[in-house]
Protein backbone atom coordinates (compact mmCIF):
# COMPACT_ATOMS: atom_id res chain seq x y z
CA UNK A 1 0.00 0.00 0.00
CA UNK A 2 1.19 3.46 -0.90
CA UNK A 3 0.93 6.54 0.74
CA UNK A 4 1.25 10.06 -0.27
CA UNK A 5 4.81 10.28 0.12
CA UNK A 6 5.21 7.75 -2.17
CA UNK A 7 3.26 9.31 -4.95
CA UNK A 8 4.92 11.85 -7.39
CA UNK A 9 2.81 13.50 -9.34
CA UNK A 10 2.72 16.53 -11.30
CA UNK A 11 0.48 18.64 -13.16
CA UNK A 12 1.20 20.07 -16.20
CA UNK A 13 -1.58 22.08 -17.05
CA UNK A 14 -3.36 24.74 -19.87
CA UNK A 15 -7.08 24.11 -19.60
CA UNK A 16 -9.08 27.60 -19.76
CA UNK A 17 -12.79 27.24 -19.08
CA UNK A 18 -15.53 29.74 -19.66
CA UNK A 19 -18.64 30.85 -17.56
CA UNK A 20 -21.92 32.33 -19.83
CA UNK A 21 -24.38 34.17 -18.66
CA UNK A 22 -26.87 34.01 -22.12
CA UNK A 23 -24.95 34.97 -25.03
CA UNK A 24 -22.18 36.55 -22.73
CA UNK A 25 -18.95 35.42 -21.50
CA UNK A 26 -18.82 36.86 -17.79
CA UNK A 27 -15.84 34.62 -16.71
CA UNK A 28 -12.58 33.14 -17.84
CA UNK A 29 -10.46 30.89 -15.76
CA UNK A 30 -7.31 29.33 -17.26
CA UNK A 31 -5.39 26.76 -15.06
CA UNK A 32 -1.82 26.76 -16.47
CA UNK A 33 2.04 25.74 -14.96
CA UNK A 34 4.98 27.67 -15.27
CA UNK A 35 7.98 25.98 -15.90
CA UNK A 36 9.12 26.29 -12.62
CA UNK A 37 6.41 23.81 -11.31
CA UNK A 38 3.77 26.44 -10.22
CA UNK A 39 0.44 26.02 -10.72
CA UNK A 40 -1.77 29.18 -11.71
CA UNK A 41 -5.96 29.57 -11.39
CA UNK A 42 -5.87 33.14 -13.18
CA UNK A 43 -9.47 34.58 -13.07
CA UNK A 44 -10.90 37.42 -14.98
CA UNK A 45 -14.23 38.95 -15.60
CA UNK A 46 -16.93 38.93 -13.11
CA UNK A 47 -16.11 36.40 -9.76
CA UNK A 48 -19.13 34.30 -9.26
CA UNK A 49 -20.61 35.39 -5.38
CA UNK A 50 -19.89 32.90 -2.74
CA UNK A 51 -20.85 32.01 1.09
CA UNK A 52 -18.65 31.46 3.79
CA UNK A 53 -18.80 27.76 3.91
CA UNK A 54 -18.36 27.65 0.11
CA UNK A 55 -15.12 29.83 0.50
CA UNK A 56 -13.99 27.15 3.29
CA UNK A 57 -15.22 23.95 0.75
CA UNK A 58 -12.83 26.00 -1.93
CA UNK A 59 -10.38 26.60 0.66
CA UNK A 60 -10.01 22.62 1.51
CA UNK A 61 -9.73 21.64 -2.31
CA UNK A 62 -7.04 23.99 -3.07
CA UNK A 63 -5.11 22.74 0.32
CA UNK A 64 -5.59 19.58 -1.59
CA UNK A 65 -4.23 19.95 -4.74
CA UNK A 66 -0.77 21.51 -3.15
CA UNK A 67 -0.91 18.16 -1.06
CA UNK A 68 -1.71 16.09 -3.99
CA UNK A 69 1.38 17.22 -6.75
CA UNK A 70 3.42 19.33 -3.76
CA UNK A 71 3.29 22.12 -5.98
CA UNK A 72 2.91 25.89 -5.12
CA UNK A 73 -0.51 27.02 -6.30
CA UNK A 74 -1.36 30.65 -7.17
CA UNK A 75 -5.29 32.21 -7.56
CA UNK A 76 -5.29 35.53 -9.30
CA UNK A 77 -7.89 37.80 -10.69
CA UNK A 78 -7.23 40.18 -13.44
CA UNK A 79 -3.54 39.88 -12.90
CA UNK A 80 -3.98 40.47 -8.96
CA UNK A 81 -2.50 37.87 -6.74
CA UNK A 82 -5.73 36.25 -3.99
CA UNK A 83 -4.70 33.38 -2.74
CA UNK A 84 -0.42 31.71 -2.70
CA UNK A 85 -0.78 27.99 -1.18
CA UNK A 86 2.09 26.47 -0.89
CA UNK A 87 3.38 23.16 0.84
CA UNK A 88 5.32 24.02 4.56
CA UNK A 89 8.36 22.35 6.09
CA UNK A 90 5.81 20.14 8.29
CA UNK A 91 3.82 18.63 4.77
CA UNK A 92 1.17 20.78 5.33
CA UNK A 93 -0.04 23.38 2.92
CA UNK A 94 0.21 27.01 4.10
CA UNK A 95 -2.65 29.02 2.53
CA UNK A 96 -2.21 33.04 2.56
CA UNK A 97 -4.94 35.34 1.23
CA UNK A 98 -4.15 39.14 0.15
CA UNK A 99 -7.01 40.26 1.67
CA UNK A 100 -6.72 44.25 0.11
CA UNK A 101 -6.61 42.50 -3.44
CA UNK A 102 -9.65 40.49 -2.36
CA UNK A 103 -11.80 43.35 -1.08
CA UNK A 104 -10.32 45.84 -4.36
CA UNK A 105 -11.78 42.79 -6.32
CA UNK A 106 -15.42 43.55 -4.49
CA UNK A 107 -15.18 47.06 -4.64
CA UNK A 108 -14.05 47.47 -8.47
CA UNK A 109 -17.00 45.35 -9.13
CA UNK A 110 -15.80 42.32 -10.15
CA UNK A 111 -16.91 40.31 -6.95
Amino acid sequence: MSSLQDREILVDANLMLERWEGTTCVQTVVLSSQGDGVLTLACSGKLPRMTWKELGSWRERLCTIVELTEQELLVTSEGSLLVRVVRLPSGRPGVSVRWWAVLKQFLSGKG
